[in-house]
């Protein structure tokens, strides 16, 4: 029978035995391992919760607690809160249960695991909520747990403490940083940690919108912290970018608080135009178009640095200005190039040199020698997808809305297959002769 089975017995709440005092080296190691991995306790799933439960009840209606131990009150917790069944008629005896074995002196780890469902479960309008605060209030001391500033600083069992942790952290450079500090393990977990994340995010936003640069920083420094192995995901994530995004839709911030923007987030989640899942799946139209915009700029720069160092040449500066200038005056909104083997390398060499943003491309996939050394730079310029080529490759201007013929953002692109629609009326081919430019003009204006 295990010491468990036996306290459980007599019908008191369970103890744990008196342990040595630790010797410091070791406890200075048990911290930093659960500084690191926060959650390696009892965080194994439960292939059935529900019957977890059920034996609890039989168990207690029969008082057969024989080899019962601490392990297996702990996967019930687990059960009963995860999995909703607290809320259950049939189970409903078993929180107050196991709330009554939160004594002083109690094992360790079991209420390490109500307090971390505190966290996780947190509702303020919940009954479970009120419950466990009610359990842990005087007793959360007993999780061996760095928290005692974060419990005592905001009060995290009385009324809801989220404004005063959403206040703290309006001023921290690094708020993720300052919160892991006062001993919370997922600062940007579930439950209460949600909650902090939504409010933190919507006393950001008027800041964000206005040009205010430091709370810019915190938001991307919450995002994705120093130090941390990703970047959040998911709905909040989306969230957040939707807040860094959606207010340029109309205007431009500085320039200081864009390449902010656009450098840590394509640090933390990549380019946008090349990604078929994850954050940038989930954001809003508006934010996407934004930062596809802010892109395109960019991809017309570093296109024509690329073709430049890529053949030793500057005859691409007629085109460079015109590129350019039509995206200075707002005509194009998107930009995507393919490169060749050594504009792959040019870029390569370009990024590392001048820390230039990491820009997501195609392949020139062309069969033919001559042309397996192009570089296509793919606009769309007022609704017409646009192709311009380096060398001798002519421009080829797509009716407006046709993405059936080019589609945007392929991994890989040819010129055979736009030297096929030569005479198929799918697109206009200019040829970079005379006023060429004026052609252009003509072709992408409705």
């Amino acid at each position: 029978m295990t010491s468990l089975s036996k306290q459980l017995r007599t019908g008191a709440p369970a103890r744990r035995s008196p342990m040595p005092e630790q010797p410091i080296v070791l406890r200075r190691a048990a911290r930093s391992i659960a500084r690191r991995w926060p959650h390696t306790e009892s965080e194994q799933p439960q292939s059935d919760p529900k019957g977890l439960l059920e034996d609890l009840k039989r168990r207690r209606r029969s008082g057969d607690w024989e080899n019962f131990c601490w392990a297996d009150l702990d996967r019930a917790a687990r059960a009963l809160i995860d999995h909703g069944y607290w809320r259950f008629v049939p189970f409903e005896p078993l929180l107050g249960f196991l709330l009554h074995q939160v004594q002083s002196g109690v094992n360790r780890p079991f209420v390490r695991t109500l307090f971390r469902k505190y966290l996780e479960s947190f509702d303020p309008t919940s009954q479970l909520t009120r419950e466990l605060a009610a359990a842990l209030r005087d007793h959360w001391r007993e999780t061996g747990l760095p928290v005692g500033e974060f419990v005592d600083r905001f009060r995290i069992f009385d009324d809801n403490p989220v404004p005063a942790i959403v206040a703290f952290m309006a001023n921290e450079d690094d708020p993720h940083g300052a919160l892991r500090q006062l001993g919370v393990e997922a600062p940007r977990g579930p439950g209460m940690m949600a909650d902090v994340h939504s409010a933190f995010v919507n006393s950001l936003q008027r800041g964000i919108a206005g040009g205010d640069l430091d709370a810019t920083r915190r938001l991307l420094s919450w995002l994705d912290p120093a130090g941390e192995v990703s970047p959040l995901q998911g709905d909040p994530a989306e969230r957040a970018i939707n807040t860094l995004l959606e207010p340029w839709a109309h205007q431009a911030p500085r320039q200081e608080q864009q390449e902010l923007i656009e450098t840590r987030l394509l640090a933390a989640y990549g380019d946008p135009r090349s990604q078929s899942t994850g954050v940038w799946t989930l954001v809003s139209s508006e934010a996407l178009q934004v930062i596809c915009g802010w892109l395109a700029g960019e991809t017309i720069q570093v296109f024509f640095d690329i073709v430049t160092e890529a053949n030793k040449s500057h005859m691409w500066q007629d085109r460079r200005e015109f590129w350019t200038g039509l995206f200075d005056n707002g005509y194009i909104a998107q930009a995507w190039f393919a490169l060749s083997e050594d504009g792959i390398n040019a870029a390569n060499r370009i990024q590392q040199e001048h820390d230039r943003l990491k820009l997501a491309y195609a392949r020139n996939d062309s069969t033919q020698s001559p042309d397996r050394k192009k570089c296509l730079l793919i606009m769309n310029a007022k609704g017409h997808w646009v192709v311009e080529g380096s060398h001798s490759f002519p421009i080829w201007v797509f009716p407006a809305g046709n993405t059936d013929t080019l589609i945007p953002y392929a991994e890989s692109y040819t010129c055979e297959q736009f030297r096929e629609l030569q005479f198929t009326g799918q697109a206009e081919r200019i040829v970079h002769l005379g006023d060429w430019q004026s052609k252009v003009l003509t072709a992408i204006m409705p």
